[in-house]
């Protein structure tokens, strides 16, 4: 089954052209990807990046928002952020 995201793309509020990747992302169409924040998950991160990459998911972009001197989500899942599929952005301590 084909998605038909145009009416999700003219409904966002940002322009896609002016998202920055990371340099091993490459934007491409028709990719859907999720994004979320986590603080104390690291017991139960690796299942839900496993779950949302088996129902087809393309990327996770995972706000890191854990205690400064607290766990680290790289622990349980580097796997999945040196190949790509996680894309983790720090907000260790910010409110």
């Amino acid at each position: 089954m084909k998605l038909d995201l145009k009416p999700l793309i003219k409904a966002c509020p940002f322009k896609i052209e002016n998202i920055t990747y990371p340099a091993n992302i490459k934007p491409a169409t028709d990719k859907i990807a999720i994004c979320c924040i986590g603080k104390l998950e690291n017991n139960y991160i690796r299942e839900f990046v496993e779950y949302h990459k088996s129902i087809g998911f393309d990327n996770i972009i995972l706000y890191d928002n854990n205690d400064p001197d607290g766990e680290h989500f790289e622990d349980v899942i580097k796997d999945y952020i040196d190949s790509g599929f996680v894309i983790l952005k720090d907000y260790r301590g910010k409110q």
